[in-house]
């Protein structure tokens, strides 16, 4: 995205990607918790949200330190 688009590209395809990701995730946890007995219910509802924080916390700090990396690599004086 060129810089003269300003803060407006970069809220745009924010809220895009936030409302996608949204949705997918409705569904998915909806068809995840359908097949659960109804006691072990909040147990696996957890287990769901752990393992997607999880995830989230890794894929960014693995892309930090990706970015990190290269960046420290292409730097020239």
């Amino acid at each position: 995205m060129p810089a003269r688009v300003g803060i407006i590209g970069y809220i745009i395809p924010i809220a895009l990607i936030t409302g996608g990701y949204s949705l997918f995730q409705t569904a998915n946890n909806t068809a995840v918790m359908t097949d659960i007995n109804p006691d072990q219910r909040g147990v696996i509802s957890g287990m769901l949200n752990l393992s997607r924080n999880l995830g989230r916390i890794t894929g960014a700090s693995l892309m930090g330190a990706v970015f990190a990396l290269l960046s420290a690599n292409s730097v020239s004086f």
